[in-house]
């Protein structure tokens, strides 16, 4: 598949619909923007029912695929909210749930854009209480008689169908989820009364749907009697982990760009976050997974970025909203504000989704990805390396870093022609995340200083244990001997090794060093790790020549400091949450253990949230590198970790409370590297200025297309 190619088919095609339907392109346009003739067109192109079986009326393509076509829609702003409920959920519902019967009947005409449907879970007094639906469908000889009211049934006045969860049996208060079951409810039969009911704006896309006498049959019932509550909540995951979660004001961010904004460019960070999020849902669900979870965490961080969206486009662009403005950036401002109060409410409260990831979280430890990353994490386990009273025991760190250097753990990810064991960058990057926790060097040889000893094709030489890249402006390579200085370089004093670039001519070259031949003045970060002064004034072990500017192998010096501490960030917060989980679990307060207050599961769903998505911008930028979207990635990635770094390292303290502050407890091992790792390799305001910059540079004003890559 051409990803680029398929991009630029969607575009065209959204260019087309506007100027022959003359629709108007809007925030939030996949909930109020309900366009028939688009849906139609749309499904002319194939683009509805994609990934669903050809015998089905369907196109048998990847989710990748459908990922890719919803996210350009999204991201246009355009009318899709006609078939959006249908394609997004009800279709895949039909398709786990359906009889042959049900599949022939609906999903074709769903696919060419003739059969709309509409979501019926929410009642008057249920809000996200799903359990307590009181709407009923009671036997009557060969039929099934349906009476209640279903609530905020988006786009009901132009749908053909409903699917609605009812009560089959009385209520249990013992069970609550038990005898519930969903129906294929036709919104034109006899006793369906539509009711309008109007948004802020005066815009009409909720309704309440009234069912008086409704009488269906088995035909019309999905799934099997009593298993609503199971069908309803995997149906969820489709609802709630989609690019709409967090693409409704992506016209206002494009329209509200600004170079000189690092809160733009962390923005922008944080969208490709959620992308990757998204799309690992979207894989997942392609699978046959259920990852409600990960889903609930795309539409809590999604939908709490696109009201900040509004904010920012605010403070950098102040102006009084107008709906019926010609201008984009002020049109737009309008719609989303009037939208925003439903962001964080539709699919399930944000509250309520908290509520469920903090009660899915373990106290497990957290397990590596690798066999790789397993066997150092074991030899981490297996030696502590802080006092009883908490403070950090260089020596035994020393001790354990003798035992992974004679094991060649230092050689992971390097090429086996340069004296490396081989592998992927992935490898050193699992064997990084391993170590964190317990202070050592080889975070920094096996992703920065691997990197430019492979750019340069320079050999790691025997003797070579910890090598450290010494990213001097000054450096000189005259009579045969490398000049430079440097501050705060991570780990110089326990290096073996040093590498130097220095400019030459065009071109660069790189100098590997003895660390005993350079001058090195210690010093230290917030964590207690070594921050090094070096001097470097002597004759080097070897160099080789870069076909790069000395300008060009800095800022990949750059990129690859800002990725090895994204690793460790991620891997940082990944810990942290089972820690704080487990003191939760354990600390009794008012007679219960703390993770029973709503309040406390509020902010440990919010802590793990940081973790995932710190974890996800990460792994897509380590295996970007090698790649022209190596750069920007990193620079999101770094962006975004630095901000979870924080939010996650006061989290925990907040729900440790003044335990936490103590040296002899175990939660500064983390908190205190997040805090330096934030701000070394540039903070999020530093690659938020970056991102900025380059974003408003490279476009010529068509973002999405830059943000993606095609």
């Amino acid at each position: 598949m051409d990803e680029a190619a398929l991009r630029r088919e969607v575009r065209a095609f959204v260019a087309e619909q506007v100027a022959e339907l003359g629709i108007r392109l809007e925030c939030d346009a996949w909930l109020s923007g309900c366009s028939p003739a688009f849906s139609r067109a749309q499904a002319a192109r194939g683009w509805l029912g994609m990934t669903w079986p050809t015998e089905y009326g369907g196109h048998a393509r990847t989710e990748r695929e459908r990922l890719i076509v919803n996210e350009e829609l999204l991201a246009a702003g355009a009318p899709v909210a006609a078939h959006w409920i249908g394609d997004r959920q009800s279709g895949p519902s039909i398709l786990k749930h359906g009889t042959e019967e049900q599949k022939q009947r609906l999903l074709p005409a769903m696919a060419r854009g003739e059969c709309f449907f509409a979501i019926g879970m929410s009642e008057p007094d249920s809000g996200s209480d799903l359990a307590s639906v009181r709407t009923t469908a009671r036997r009557d000889g060969e039929h099934w008689v349906l009476n209640g009211t279903k609530v905020w049934t988006s786009g009901a006045h132009e749908a053909h169908y409903m699917i609605a969860l009812v009560r089959t049996s009385p209520l249990d208060p013992k069970a609550r989820h038990a005898g519930l079951s969903q129906f294929l409810v036709p919104l034109r039969a006899p006793g369906v009364t539509i009711n309008p009911i109007v948004s802020l704006d005066g815009g009409h896309h909720f309704n309440e749907v009234v069912l008086s006498d409704v009488r269906l049959t088995d035909a019309d019932l999905l799934g099997a009697e009593g298993d609503g509550w199971k069908q309803v909540t995997s149906e969820l995951a489709y609802e709630r982990s989609g690019p709409e979660r967090f693409l409704s004001t992506f016209p206002l961010l494009a329209a509200a760009a600004d170079a000189s904004s690092a809160e733009f460019g962390i923005a922008l960070a944080e969208l490709t976050t959620l992308r990757a999020m998204s799309a690992a849902v979207a894989e997942a669900l392609g699978r046959g997974e259920a990852p409600a979870v990960e889903a609930a965490l795309v539409k809590d961080l999604g939908t709490r970025f696109e009201g900040r969206v509004i904010d920012l486009a605010r403070r950098l662009h102040p102006r009084e909203a107008d709906p019926d403005s010609a201008d984009d950036l002020t049109r737009h401002l309008a719609h989303s504000v009037t939208h925003s109060p439903g962001f964080t409410l539709r699919g399930g409260t944000n509250e309520i989704l908290r509520g469920i990831v903090a009660k899915s979280l373990t106290t497990d430890p957290v397990k590596p990805a690798s066999e790789a990353g397993a066997a150092v994490a074991a030899m981490c386990a297996g030696t502590e390396v802080f006092e009883p009273s908490g403070v950090w025991a260089p020596e035994r760190s020393r001790a354990l870093l003798k035992r992974m250097l004679d094991d060649g753990w230092h050689r992971v990810g390097l090429p086996e022609e340069l004296g490396g064991h081989g592998g992927e960058l992935r490898d050193a990057a699992d064997v990084a995340a391993a170590l964190v926790g317990s202070p050592s060097p080889l975070a920094d040889t096996l992703i920065g200083a691997a990197s430019l000893l492979a750019a340069a094709g320079l050999a790691l030489p025997d003797d070579a244990e910890v090598v450290v890249v010494v990213p001097a402006a000054d450096a000189t390579l005259s009579g045969g001997r490398v000049t430079a200085t440097a501050s705060r370089v991570a780990w110089a004093s326990w290096a073996s090794h040093l590498l130097v670039p220095v400019a030459d001519g065009a071109g660069t070259t790189v100098a590997l060093v003895r660390a005993a031949d350079a001058t090195i003045t210690a010093g230290r970060n917030a964590a207690d790790e070594p921050r090094d002064a070096v001097a470097v004034d002597a004759v080097p072990l070897a160099t080789a020549s870069v076909d790069r500017s000395i300008a060009d192998v800095l800022a990949e010096v750059e990129r690859t400091g800002a990725l090895t501490r994204s690793v460790q960030i991620a891997a940082a917060l990944a810990r942290l949450v089972p820690l704080t989980a487990t003191h939760l679990h354990d600390r009794v307060q008012f007679g219960r253990a703390l993770v029973q207050f709503q309040a406390v599961q509020q902010s440990l769903a919010e802590l793990a949230a940081e973790a995932s998505a710190a974890r996800a911008i990460t792994d897509v930028a380590v295996a970007s590198t090698g790649t022209p979207r190596a750069s920007l990635l990193t620079a999101a990635a770094k962006a975004r970790s630095s901000v979870a770094a924080g939010t996650g390292a006061r989290i925990a303290h907040q729900l440790h409370g003044a335990l936490g502050v103590s040296q002899e407890h175990a939660l500064h091992r983390l908190t205190r590297p997040l805090w330096s790792w934030r701000d070394e390799w540039g903070n999020e305001a530093t690659w938020g200025r970056h991102l900025a910059e380059r974003a408003v540079a490279e476009t010529n004003g068509e973002l999405w297309p830059w943000l993606v890559g095609a």
